[in-house]
């Protein structure tokens, strides 16, 4: 299993996997959607290091997989809510759509054939189309995934897509049920894939079989009248698994 290449015919189907965040550590509106009524905690993740996707142990991961599934990741980005910043979004992957027609004439040649059936693309242009269009697709998909409605701008999301890609076969379905798992939601139940650190043995792999540490950097607790002492016991459960970092209290006034 690796990262998805430009070459060769693509993966079939393909599902989108979303972890959402906020920019802003101590935000009211975010305490109140999602904090609930009891202490509340912000896991801030430092953006600069990569998630990958956690595996059963059981995952096959040799590299005869690679045509079967891949993992392609999106880091850290800034949903767009203004209209003028979303179509700026469209615009560069329409521009990089521009590149299709921008390469030498031959490619463009098609074979001809003799029994009358429609003329197939030459190789050269199967390889051209490749190389210029998976950059548009990936543009455009990454632009789906950061539009949103420009009422949610309060919230100041940011976030981390992953791309399950897989073709029709035992093989995928079978690596794709190493890598899923599933939880109750109000929509039904839902798959969603478990993200953890890097793997320190394997640090370019989309994938691990094991949990590594999570790249936090720091911890906000919610407005709260137990402020100190929520914020020295969450320092120690961080401590005790590995994690040094500052716990900070809201600064918002606490409201009953």
């Amino acid at each position: 299993m690796r990262e998805a290449t430009a070459h060769g015919e693509g993966p079939g189907a393909g599902s989108a996997f979303i972890l959402s965040a906020s920019s802003s550590p101590d935000s009211l509106a975010m305490w109140r959607l999602y904090g609930g009524v009891k202490e509340s905690y912000a896991i801030g993740l430092d953006p600069a290091q990569p998630l990958v996707a956690l595996a059963r142990e059981d995952v096959d991961l040799r590299p005869d997989r690679d045509g079967e599934v891949h993992l392609r990741r999106h880091g850290w980005q800034p949903v767009r809510y203004r209209r003028e910043m979303q179509l700026e979004l469209v615009d560069a992957a329409l521009a990089l759509l521009g590149d299709l027609a921008g390469g030498p004439a031959a490619p463009f040649a098609r074979r001809p054939l003799d029994d009358g059936t429609e003329p197939e693309l030459t190789p050269a242009l199967r390889e051209h189309l490749a190389r210029h269009l998976e950059p548009f697709l990936d543009a455009l998909q990454e632009a789906l995934l950061l539009v949103k409605h420009e009422g949610f701008a309060d919230e100041r999301e940011t976030r981390y897509a992953v791309m399950l890609l897989t073709r029709p076969g035992e093989a995928s379905r079978l690596v794709e049920a190493s890598l899923l798992s599933y939880r109750a939601s109000a929509y039904g139940i839902a798959p969603y894939l478990r993200l953890t650190g890097t793997d320190p043995d394997r640090p370019d792999a989309p994938v691990a079989t094991r949990p590594s540490l999570l790249p936090i950097r720091a911890v906000a607790v919610s407005p709260s009248p137990n402020g100190s002492e929520a914020t020295a016991s969450v320092r120690t459960l961080l401590l005790s698994h590995g994690h040094d970092v500052p716990v900070r209290r809201s600064a918002i006034p606490f409201r009953s």
